[in-house]
Parts: C-alpha cells; sequence; structure tokens
C-alpha cells in the first residue's frame, strides 16, 4: 500500500488495513508502529462485508463490530463524522448499537467502544462520498485515534477505545486497586487541538453525546471516571486539579501528562477523591494555549445528584427534540435541519496570504472590507 493512495481515514495504530482497490495482493500486511501493536490485521478478501455470511467473518477470539461513518461538512466551514450504522456480531446473534449515537455529525468523531481481541470492520465515506472499508484487529487495549488525511484539525478525529478483558490498575482512596471497566459510571473523550479542548461523554450504557468545545464535565462524589485525552497533530500538557492518578503501564502517580502529537492516554479517577465536591478546572499547561482559552472544568456534586456535564460552545444551532430511544424520523429530520446555521460560532484559520491575517473557514465575508478578521455577515 502506497502512503498517496491512503484512504482519509487514517488509524493511528498498528496494521489498519484497507480493503478493495487500496491492496496489492490478499497476503498483503500493512503495520503502523505509531501504537506499538495497539492493533493488528490480517488480509480478507476484497470486498468482504459482515452481514450475508456473518460466521465466516467472526474473530477467532472477540466478536466482530461492523461500523459505518460519514464525513460531513457544517454550516462554519468544519467537518464532522457521522455514525450511521454500528452493529455487533458474535455468530449467534446480531446486535444493532446505532442508537448509542448522536444522529447529527459531531467533534469529536463517534467514539468507536470495542473489547480486546474484537475484529473492527470499518467503512468510511469521506468528505467526497469514497467509500472505502478497512479491518482492525484489536490486540492490545487502549485509547486510539482515527482521523481525516485533509481536514483533521478542523474536525475530521475520533477516538476507537479497546477495552481490556480483564481489570486494570488504578489509584483509588489513595491506593493502587484493580478495577473492572465495567463499573465506569462515565467517561470523558477530550481532545486537545490548537487551543480547544474537543469533548464528548459516554454514559454507563454506553450512550454518547457531545460536549462540544471547553465543556464543563459532571460528576457526582464518588463516581468511576475514565478520561481518554487525545492529541490530533499538536503538543499540550494536559493537567487536572485536585485529582492524582496512575499513569498506565507505569507506578507514577501523576496530575500531569505530556501529550505528544498523535500521541493519547487514558486514565481512571474517583470524583472527588479525596478533595469532596466542588469544581476543578482541567486545561493545558502550555501558557498560551491556556492563555487562549484551552481550559474547562470538572464539577463534582454530592453523591447522589445526578451532577450533568454541561456542554459548550458548538459550530451547530440545535433545536429541541424528542430524547427518547424510539426517536421519530419527523424528529430525526427535524434535528438535523436544526444544524444548518453556525449561529455566533466562527472558526478562522491562520494564513499567510497577502493582506489576510485569519481566514473563517465557512468563507462568509463582508464583501469590500477588509479580510483579516474574517468578518461574517449578521445572517451567518
Amino acid at each position: 500500500m502506497k502512503f498517496r493512495s491512503v484512504h482519509p481515514i487514517i488509524q493511528i495504530a498498528e496494521a489498519t488495513k484497507e480493503i478493495g482497490k487500496e491492496i496489492e495482493s490478499n497476503e498483503y500486511l500493512k503495520k503502523i508502529d505509531n501504537n506499538k501493536g495497539g492493533l493488528e490485521s490480517t488480509p480478507v478478501e476484497s470486498g468482504s462485508e459482515i452481514g450475508t455470511h456473518p460466521n465466516s467473518t467472526l474473530s477467532q477470539y472477540g466478536k466482530v463490530n461492523e461500523v459505518t461513518i460519514k464525513a460531513e461538512k457544517l454550516p462554519n466551514g468544519q467537518y464532522a463524522y457521522r455514525m450511521l450504522k454500528h452493529v455487533l456480531q458474535d455468530g449467534e446473534s446480531v446486535e444493532d448499537l446505532t442508537k448509542r449515537y448522536p444522529k447529527i455529525a459531531t467533534i469529536p468523531g463517534p467514539s468507536i467502544e470495542m473489547t480486546q481481541h474484537d475484529v473492527l470492520i470499518l467503512h468510511s465515506i469521506d468528505e467526497n462520498g469514497l467509500k472505502k472499508t478497512q479491518e482492525i484487529r484489536a490486540e492490545k487495549p487502549g485509547t486510539f485515534e482515527y482521523y481525516g488525511e485533509h481536514y483533521r484539525t478542523l474536525g475530521l478525529f475520533g477516538a476507537i477505545i479497546i477495552n481490556p478483558n480483564e481489570k486494570v490498575p488504578a489509584q483509588i482512596n489513595g491506593k493502587v486497586v484493580s478495577v473492572d471497566i465495567e463499573d465506569l459510571e462515565k467517561q470523558y473523550v477530550l481532545f486537545m487541538v490548537g487551543s480547544t479542548f474537543w469533548g464528548q461523554e459516554i454514559d454507563a450504557n454506553h450512550n454518547q453525546k457531545p460536549l462540544w468545545t471547553n465543556p464543563t464535565l459532571g460528576a457526582d462524589l464518588n463516581q468511576l471516571v475514565r478520561f481518554h485525552i487525545l492529541g490530533a497533530a499538536h503538543q499540550h500538557t494536559f493537567h487536572l486539579h485536585a485529582h492524582r492518578w496512575l499513569d498506565p503501564g507505569t507506578t507514577n502517580i501523576i496530575d500531569t501528562k505530556l501529550i505528544d502529537p498523535q500521541s493519547t492516554h487514558w486514565f481512571i479517577v474517583e470524583a472527588g477523591d479525596k478533595v469532596g465536591i466542588g469544581t476543578w478546572q482541567y486545561h493545558c499547561h502550555v501558557f498560551a494555549h491556556m492563555e487562549a482559552g484551552m481550559m474547562g472544568e470538572f464539577k463534582v456534586g454530592s453523591a447522589g445528584s445526578d451532577t450533568q456535564s454541561i456542554p459548550g460552545v458548538s459550530p451547530l444551532v440545535e433545536v429541541k427534540s424528542s430524547s427518547s430511544d424510539a426517536q421519530s424520523s419527523e424528529d430525526s429530520e427535524a434535528l438535523e435541519k436544526g444544524f444548518n446555521s453556525q449561529g455566533n460560532f466562527i472558526t478562522f484559520d491562520i494564513t499567510d496570504e497577502p493582506g489576510q491575517w485569519f481566514r473563517n473557514v465557512g468563507g462568509e465575508l463582508l464583501p469590500g472590507l477588509t479580510n483579516s478578521l474574517g468578518i461574517v455577515e449578521s445572517k451567518g
């Protein structure tokens, strides 16, 4: 596989496998070493998909997740991924997990949760409508990034979460203990991009909701929560006030972690452990990033108070809709139609073009005025 032919979905993990025109032979094996053996692939027949004959493609060890995601352009000029389908098969039954995900394109994109030794068949549709399929075998637990080739920093990124089969160590109440992933009550996915946190929450039932930019993360006292921190092309230093955690794979207890480009980090804490209820800041420790607003809050409420996360500013304008799992098609259409205006959210690119300092990626400039600050029309 030549790099120039890589599909705009690129897995930052070992052995992403492209299927179809991108594969040169059925014996081809591609390894990407960025995450040191996190995922592993094996050759499959060109164009193979799960569904018609599920038993023929099931993993020898785990289950098979068949996922279809699509890249879509947002009104403000950014891009985002939307989940179209997630089906889980074990050879005896088929479960549709699509209802876990928002019905709209989000930043970050859908977090694909799997169990160690599962197989992921990922159908991805890029921003030009090109569809490709990849097979990914999850051999090592951890959090990994998938992202777009062209619009990564403008929103085409998401997480693949590989949950371990065994308990994991974590510091709880000052002691390192073994924690069952099934006991997690909330998970937060935070991408550090430019000078912004892009967030997402996953509840105990694996339902996901976007938290958008620099959100307030909510949890009740002593709830077991897991953070997933991802770098998305830039170097940052993540810091969470009042909490300390076990750095996975080490014996180090830390409260700050360097996040290199294309690196990821996850950790488990008990909300308010040894500090009680309160509102605790998280931020990037690079001063210029923090000064530019790269920070949010971790709000810990009293036990049983059902403390909710508060989404930050979004590039989309949402309409109210039913929260029921059995949301009607009319509600779904109304929801999608509600995300057709960028509201007051503007995204700028820094540019060295003559006469410009910043460029509004939405392209809605008032005619006849300076472009240097990307002025937006009032209807935008």
